[in-house]
């Protein structure tokens, strides 16, 4: 397959030609030979032309030749390919533009807003003329060339492959879907066809089948594919993460590892699928259709634009330059911008093949130095994900509580969360059909150590506001913890997922537990969504937010006072009132009740007696006479017996 082989293997076959002119085997050899000498040399660049001549002239002799319809059509969606978003730019004129001009001696501009802009510097002030006229006419010739071949050979799933890639590079998706219908219906189909239609299903939305078909791509792949495909792939974001550990890793660490970094990156643990894992699935497939070539052995997902797209998936725009004569000889190779907002990248094609590298301002049309920056965004940023979900995303409030548990050795949590049903993306009609709730907690390596889901069917038509609580006993541990809810109606989706730490309670020392913000406290009779704690039963305020027309508790537990000789405890409670802002409240309160010596506090004190060591306190506020605005609510116990101090505050927001 060298240059000069081929070359001499393209004499013969001429000479075959000559003789036998209506040879159809011959004319196929000649233009497969044609193609490869395409790429294995720049200098060859007319030879792809005179492959298309070839299966033109096998057209004149055999119009339903389904072969050379195939690979005109896979010809021309190439033709699509290189000059879709494509651009022709002028010289270089240095004068034109004084960004430009910057970003060609330094790498980059030094104006403060280059960073930000730099997608727009690439433009400059070059004259440009847009090549998608003729972009769009290699669409229509691939796309009537690879419908007749269809048509007389129906079987051929790669004529399906070729539909599917230009309708995807188009933006459009669903007419290859529909193609595919009747063809699945009559025949099995491989892994590359697999992948094709989980890209085209990722497209259009239908996650669960889009999983559906990567798993089965993945099932037929052989074991170094398949390696390929999940693990080595993966190892690009792995090794921003582990750094130079990922040297000293054993492969089953490794794999471990990767395993973790799905779980850990998992958006919404209530659907059956990983949606993070499931993007790396299509950027590694997306990559591997349109990056590689195999002509030159090279796989979509280890080149350059491979990885930037497996780090930060696809970019808000993109565009090819070519200089105004594209000459194969050009110093000036094609170059591709992908613009993220944030930040921008510059490939360059030095050998026309579709092996695009990282530019440096001295070899692409554009100068840009993403061969350093790149550098540089493997440890800052090493990767990029937005979930996406079958419905709309929404939010909630919530809150979490934690308290002393009955087994010493754990802690009870308490999460309360509040759906507002005069919210325009929460309204009972988006709730009608009920949702699922989900609570999890892993540990920091992502072992869950609890999972609770369950469905809500319906939801309380008689009020705007449905408060429900979730509990869980845990040891105390720092972990994730993940919340999520699903609706029925819409797949509407909430998710949190953050760093959690579970207190201790445990000994024997004076401890505190969370202070809840409650809209109503009742003992010996249930409320619905409530928190319980033995007989009383506390409605939290998720969102922290009260007005004078409503009633507003705190509630707390205490843990291990101290008996006196008459086995009662002694203590004193402070409740402390301060305007979230430096320097205290504001003057409007003094008339409220006492200040503390500084003038910047408002404090309640009361004095308690009491038979139990781990008593539960609640008491209702009166703020009304509070102007509004976020106040830090804080409570100190004093154990008088011993002279130990405890304290723990919340927030809240008075309207």
């Amino acid at each position: 397959n060298t240059n000069s082989e081929l070359m001499e293997s393209l004499m013969y076959i001429r000479k075959a030609i000559e003789i036998y002119p209506k040879n159809i085997q011959y004319r196929l050899l000649i233009a497969q030979i044609r193609e490869k000498l395409f790429y294995a040399s720049k200098l060859n660049f007319d030879e792809r032309l005179a492959a298309i001549n070839e299966y033109n002239e096998i057209l004149n002799i055999d119009s339903t030749h389904s072969t050379a319809l195939y690979n005109l059509g896979r010809l021309n969606s190439e033709y699509f390919l290189k000059f879709h978003n494509a651009e022709a730019k002028g010289p270089v004129n240095r004068a034109l533009n004084p960004v430009t001009k910057n970003l060609m001696f330094r790498g980059k501009s030094s104006l403060a807003y280059d960073k930000q802009n730099e997608f727009d510097n690439t433009r400059g002030n070059f004259p440009t003329a847009s090549y998608e006229k003729f972009a769009q006419e290699a669409f229509s010739e691939s796309e009537k060339f690879l419908i007749k071949a269809m048509h007389y050979d129906p079987s051929n799933e790669l004529i399906y492959q070729e539909i599917s890639k230009i309708n995807i590079f188009n933006g459009s998706p669903e007419k290859a879907i529909s193609i595919w219908d009747a063809f699945i219906k009559k025949h099995s189909i491989g892994k590359s066809s697999h992948l094709y239609l989980g890209i085209l299903f990722y497209l259009t939305h239908q996650y669960d089948k889009s999983l559906e078909e990567f798993e089965r791509s993945i099932n037929l792949m052989s074991s170094e594919e398949r390696g390929n495909f999940t693990f080595n792939s993966a190892l690009i974001i792995l090794e921003s993460e582990l750094g130079d550990q990922i040297k000293i890793k054993s492969k089953t660490q490794l794999i471990e590892a990767i395993s973790q970094l799905w779980q850990m990156k998992d958006p919404l643990i209530l659907s059956r699928g990983n949606e993070r894992l499931l993007e790396h699935y299509y950027r590694v497939a997306y990559a591997n259709l349109f990056f590689g070539n195999s002509h030159i052995d090279l796989t979509g997902w280890n080149t350059d634009r491979g990885e930037i797209l497996i780090r930060y998936g696809q970019p808000l725009n993109k565009v090819r330059y070519m200089q105004e004569i594209d000459d194969p000889k050009s110093s000036k190779p094609r170059t591709e911008v992908w613009d993220y907002g944030d930040k921008s990248f510059a490939f360059i094609d030095p050998m026309k093949n579709n092996s695009y590298q990282f530019a440096q301002p001295w070899t692409a049309i554009v100068p840009m130095n993403t061969h350093d920056e790149v550098i540089s965004l493997r440890q800052t940023k090493p990767e990029e994900y937005y979930p996406k979900f079958d419905g709309p995303i929404f939010d909630l409030s919530y809150q979490s509580y934690q308290f002393a548990s009955k087994n010493k050795s754990q802690t009870d949590i308490f999460l309360s969360y509040e759906i507002n049903f005069s919210d325009s993306n929460t309204t009972k009609e988006k709730f009608a059909d009920g949702y699922d709730v989900g609570l999890f907690m892993f540990d920091n390596n992502f072992n869950k150590k609890f999972e609770s889901k369950k469905t809500v069917s319906s939801v309380d038509n008689t009020s705007d506001l449905s408060v429900n609580t979730l509990e869980m006993s845990l040891l105390p541990q720092s972990g994730n913890l993940a919340f999520e809810i699903e609706r029925k109606k819409d797949k509407g989706v909430m998710a949190y997922h953050g760093k959690y730490n579970v207190k201790s309670f445990s000994g024997d020392e004076l401890k505190i537990s969370d202070v809840v913000l409650a809209s109503e406290v009742e003992t010996d009779q249930a409320i619905n969504g409530a928190i319980k704690r033995n007989n009383i039963s506390v409605l939290p305020n998720p969102t922290k937010s009260f007005s004078k027309n409503e009633q507003l508790f705190l509630y707390y537990e205490i843990y291990n006072l101290t008996k006196n000789t008459n086995k009662i405890t002694d203590f004193e409670q402070k409740i402390t009132i301060q305007k979230k802002e430096e320097g205290g409240v504001i003057n409007s309160l003094l008339s409220v009740v006492g200040l503390d010596k500084e003038g910047k506090k408002i404090s309640l004190t009361s004095k308690y007696q009491t038979q139990e060591k781990d008593p539960q306190m609640y008491l209702q506020l009166d703020m009304s006479k509070y102007k509004p605005g976020k106040y830090v609510i804080t409570v100190t116990i004093k154990d008088n017996k011993t002279g130990k101090e405890i304290s723990n505050q919340t927030e809240i927001n008075w309207l």
